[in-house]
């Protein structure tokens, strides 16, 4: 019988950017354009169709001598391999090799150009703790969509395109930790691990009971469709920031204490159903990555020397001065640091094969936001 297969590079142009204008999300727009040369020609790039970042905001924060604009800026989180034919013919090296994995921050400018950060730190202190923007679709102009933003040590607010300055959403909580954007909705959570949803006239309806938890920092972490909040305990109670003193506070923290570092962690679970949390002690081949700008999941089998059901994090998640990795082992409540040669591969240098033009983008980790001072 003939082979009646088409291959995909040979699809009649004219359906090419019929299907390409059904893609909805940032990376798969990116997919379909690296699939051959005609289909990267049947569809304009991301940034050509939405509005480019980075998009001038007003300030999240006010000093008599330190009055600036901000920028939201787009870094995607990339799972980088090596292309096919770049493994070795031998297949004992080749099935190692292609278990091979880095995670790559990429961050876009408007001129076209990216650059690429650790995964854990943005390398400079930033002034806020987490922000999330919606809809984020490739057909719709950015300075249409509604970003949200935990600011100022815990201040929730929002802003659009051509706001002169951000709207507190809760001006009476300024305790948040975290914001996420869940199955299409804004979700915010408190230092006591409530979750309030965010409805469309930007007012908030609690989602959950409180968590309880005494830890001193909560986590969104989408993994599996599921949401979870992680609880991080620290061993002594972090700087509070204070936009007027921030710098000599930051400053001696540095020289005169150390800083704060982390002794547990605990992870729950959001039942949904039912409304009430569960501790979850085993995450199995997944493993949560808690990052300055965003915190997401990562299947270990995917990434060589990495173990399951642990969270990767730093001990200083905002400060300017290195990001050494360390690790956190559920099942036997354990801290050690990520080794170079043995469990820190993906958030190592990349490997000597890594260029632009020879690099496979597979496994899309997570979209994140961040808003820096210029």
């Amino acid at each position: 019988m003939d082979d009646s297969r088409v291959q995909w590079s040979d699809l009649p142009p004219e359906i090419l950017p019929i299907i390409g204008k059904s893609l909805e999300t940032y990376i798969d727009v990116l997919r379909f354009r690296s699939v051959c040369r005609s289909w990267r020609a049947s569809l304009p790039p991301f940034n050509i169709v939405s509005s480019l970042l980075p998009l001038d905001l007003p300030s999240p924060i006010f000093t008599a001598d330190h009055l600036t604009d901000a920028l939201l800026i787009r870094r995607v989180i990339y799972r980088l391999s090596p292309l096919d034919h770049q493994h070795s013919s031998d297949s004992a090296s080749s099935s190692s090799f292609a278990a091979e994995g880095w995670l790559a921050k990429v961050e876009s400018t408007k001129l076209g150009t990216m650059r690429f950060l650790h995964p854990l730190s943005t390398r400079y202190v930033k002034y806020d703790n987490e922000v999330v923007m919606f809809p984020d679709c490739p057909w719709i102009d950015v300075k249409y969509c509604t970003i949200v933003a935990v600011y100022a040590g815990g201040k929730l607010g929002f802003a659009k395109h051509g706001d002169y300055k951000w709207t507190l959403i809760d001006d009476r909580n300024f305790h948040y930790d975290d914001v996420i954007v869940y199955k299409g909705q804004f979700y915010a959570v408190d230092r006591w691990g409530t979750i309030f949803w965010i409805d469309s006239s930007m007012r908030l309806v609690q989602f959950s009971p409180p968590l309880c938890g005494f830890g001193n920092q909560k986590h969104f972490v989408e993994s599996d469709d599921e949401l979870y909040v992680v609880d991080r305990f620290l061993d002594k109670e972090p700087l509070l920031w204070n936009a007027d003193i921030f710098h000599i506070h930051w400053l001696n923290n540095l020289i005169e204490d150390s800083p704060p570092k982390v002794i547990d962690f605990k992870v729950h679970r959001l039942d949904q159903e039912w409304g009430r949390w569960v501790e979850v002690r085993n995450l199995g081949n997944q493993s949560f990555v808690l990052g300055n700008d965003c915190c997401f999941s990562v299947s270990a089998p995917k990434f060589e020397g990495v173990k399951g059901s642990c969270i990767y994090f730093t001990h200083a998640p905002r400060s300017t001065l290195g990001y050494n990795t360390h690790y956190f082992e559920l099942k036997y409540k354990r801290i050690a640091k990520a080794s170079i040669h043995d469990n820190e591969p993906i958030f190592g240098p990349p490997p000597i094969w890594l260029n632009l033009e020879a690099t496979q983008y597979e496994e899309h980790a997570s979209d994140n936001l961040h808003v820096s001072a210029c």
